[in-house]
């Protein structure tokens, strides 16, 4: 019984996260749960940004209805599952693949800049090595791998607001920071920045690497 009662009332949380497959719904969403979030991502992602790498030569894995990649000037190629996101990036003018990030249908060294924002909690520990493995594996040698994500504070204290949008996250598998950094593949040289990137105290943190030889 206690099985049952579990599955109905997960049943109108399922409801309310399939909202967010609407484009429009996503970005209420963002900016209900994530205040100052353009302000102050933008700025952290400006300090991740390889200055070497042109504009139209950056892939955006697992992008969403639009790329916090924009407001930088970049012009990525998006990568998602979703059909729905597919035309909101088409009716701006962007190049949009549908497909799965374990699988990229590209060429291998095929970008400059590779990266993911938000992905990895979505995904289960295989599907997270398969990403891994593709993403690398389309950034050309030489280019910048870089993989934007949420992680679980340790603690409620002093994180009770973080804590509880993580544990609200439709992503079920937000994970603990060194969880989640040693999954990314050696022998690159992974290196983490964490930041603060909205006013009620919710972090990231930026793994990235130099795609090397191997």
């Amino acid at each position: 019984m206690s099985g049952e009662r579990t599955s109905g009332g997960l049943a109108p949380i399922r409801w309310l996260y399939g909202l967010l497959d609407n484009p429009t719904v996503y970005q209420l969403v963002q900016h209900a749960t994530a205040p100052g979030y353009k302000r102050l991502f933008g700025r952290f992602l400006g300090s991740l940004r390889p200055e070497d790498v042109a504009p139209s030569d950056h892939l955006d894995v697992g992008c969403g209805p639009e790329s916090v990649l924009w407001d930088l000037g970049l012009l990525p190629v998006g990568v998602d599952i979703s059909v729905a996101y597919g035309a909101e990036w088409k009716r701006r003018g962007q190049r949009y693949v549908v497909a799965s990030s374990t699988e990229l249908p590209f060429p291998d060294q095929t970008f400059g800049c590779v990266w993911s924002f938000g992905l990895f909690h979505h995904l289960n520990d295989d599907d997270l090595a398969l990403t891994l493995k593709e993403m690398v594996r389309v950034c050309r040698v030489g280019g910048t791998i870089n993989a934007v994500d949420n992680f679980m504070p340790e603690s409620w204290l002093p994180n009770p607001i973080p804590r509880a949008l993580r544990k609200l996250d439709r992503g079920r598998h937000v994970r603990q920071l060194d969880d989640l950094v040693t999954r990314f593949p050696k022998p690159h040289s992974w290196k983490t920045t964490r930041a603060k990137y909205t006013y009620t105290g919710l972090e990231a943190v930026a793994i990235r690497a130099v795609r090397l030889a191997i």
